[in-house]
């Protein structure tokens, strides 16, 4: 997946030259100079997997965003980046810059799903026989993980760790 800019030509009225056009982050600024025939243009647009103003940004900024993005294209957490990063009150740039420390559960749909996993296969316990494990009240365990620090649960269903933010 790719991140695109729309830019506006802010001098129109130069014959020969497109009064407008889409270009795939990341480019330098004087490509998109060639391309309308001077200096003067206008990001007013964007096509990306997650939502943000473009317009509040600086050409160098929304490079930076798309490198991040092609940098980390095989983590699943990008998927989330959008949703995540607003949850969190973080801009996009510092939400990708991150990004290595979220963990996506993608198995986990539920917090009682979560809390099954925890203790099977992560151990939040410790090493627990069969035994003891019948005991645990899954469910109760999940709710108390899901306000007990860096996990989110996706619009999905999908359990996510953020890590520290």
């Amino acid at each position: 997946m790719e991140i695109k800019i729309y830019v506006e030509n802010r001098s129109k009225d130069i014959e020969g030259f497109p009064s407008s056009a889409w270009f795939t982050l990341p480019i330098n600024s004087e490509v998109i100079k060639e391309e309308f025939g001077h200096e003067e243009y206008k990001i007013c647009d964007c096509e990306a997997p997650f939502n943000f103003n473009v317009e509040q940004h600086s050409l160098e900024y929304l490079n930076k965003v798309a490198e991040l993005f092609n940098e980390h294209a095989g983590n699943e957490a990008l998927k989330y980046s959008g949703e995540l990063s607003g949850y969190l009150g973080v801009d996009i740039l510092s939400f990708l810059d991150r990004i290595e420390s979220v963990v996506v559960y993608s198995d986990c749909l539920s917090w009682k799903g979560y809390a099954e996993l925890a203790v099977e296969e992560l151990g939040y316990f410790g090493n627990l026989i069969d035994e003891v494990k019948g005991y645990i009240d899954y469910s109760s365990l999940g709710r108390d993980l899901s306000v007990s620090g860096a996990l989110y649960q996706a619009r999905n269903g999908t359990i996510i760790n953020y890590g520290h933010y």
